[in-house]
């Protein structure tokens, strides 16, 4: 059933957009969320590349990771944390942003700022961009800068320029989940569901591909191992931009289908 919608259209999709920003963000910096959650993914992503780095300096050489042998400790280092990452990261973003849309609309929030001047698409923007900014920091940045630092630490040299590209795919994979996630949130007022289908999603990139190997190409599953070559200058098939590309594609796919949905649904 279609509703008035709140928000003025007269003043653009920008109306109100500065003010909620600065509410999305406040709940960051004003609650030291920011701190709890730097210290969480902090310990999941690198510090578990750092005992799993720590464990396999115990061993004996011969029984050491071929990368070790290969590449050297710097190598090794990049693919545990790429390896992690590509998982852990996928975790954080859906636990950070399954509900941010739900919330708002089961407490009456939603409806109480969109009697303001605000426009349904300001108010998903704002989700959107506090969600990339501060997922971009604390679980791209923060744990790329925390990564150099552990494999220093453990004897390794990493090459920036390279590591900086393969972590950008990491951040890629962050943002298509959190495009997926929030447009979920448009879609049902379950967070049982949105936060279930998105894990399920995820989860089928371990299966889906087995079966349909060209699957990989159109998905995002397989952006941790393209990461770590890219991060190792390893050549690889040209064909490997394809997934990227048409993970931009969904990202925005799922920005314009939330922008489309938050216009409709009854807040």
């Amino acid at each position: 059933m279609s509703e008035k919608k709140h928000g003025s259209a007269d003043n653009g999709w920008t109306c109100g957009l500065s003010n909620m920003l600065r509410k999305e963000n406040g709940i960051w910096i004003g609650t030291h969320k920011w701190i709890v959650q730097s210290i969480i993914w902090s310990i999941a992503i690198t510090g578990s590349v750092t005992f799993v780095m720590y464990l396999i300096t115990t061993l004996p050489a011969a029984v050491q990771p071929e990368v070790i042998n290969s590449y050297g400790m710097g190598a090794a280092a990049l693919q545990f944390f790429f390896n992690i990452s590509g998982f852990v990261s996928v975790i954080g973003v859906i636990i950070l942003t399954h509900d941010m849309i739900i919330s708002e609309r089961e407490s009456g929030t939603a409806e109480w700022v969109l009697s303001k001047p605000l426009s349904r698409k300001a108010f998903v923007i704002s989700k959107l961009v506090t969600a990339i900014v501060w997922i971009t920091a604390i679980i791209v940045i923060l744990q790329g800068v925390l990564l150099l630092i552990v494999a220093r630490l453990f004897g390794g040299a990493v090459d920036i320029v390279p590591f900086i590209k393969g972590l950008s795919l990491i951040w890629l994979i962050c943002v298509f989940y959190i495009t997926m996630v929030i447009f979920l949130g448009t879609l049902t007022t379950s967070r049982g569901a949105v936060f279930g289908i998105s894990f399920f999603f995820f989860l089928l990139g371990s299966l889906v591909p087995l079966l349909f190997p060209k699957s990989y190409y159109l998905m995002p599953w397989k952006l941790s191992d393209i990461a770590f070559s890219v991060a190792m200058s390893i050549s690889w098939s040209p064909k490997v931009v394809l997934p990227i590309i048409l993970t931009v594609i969904w990202s925005g796919l799922f920005i314009a289908g939330s922008l489309w949905r938050i216009e409709r649904i009854e807040i």
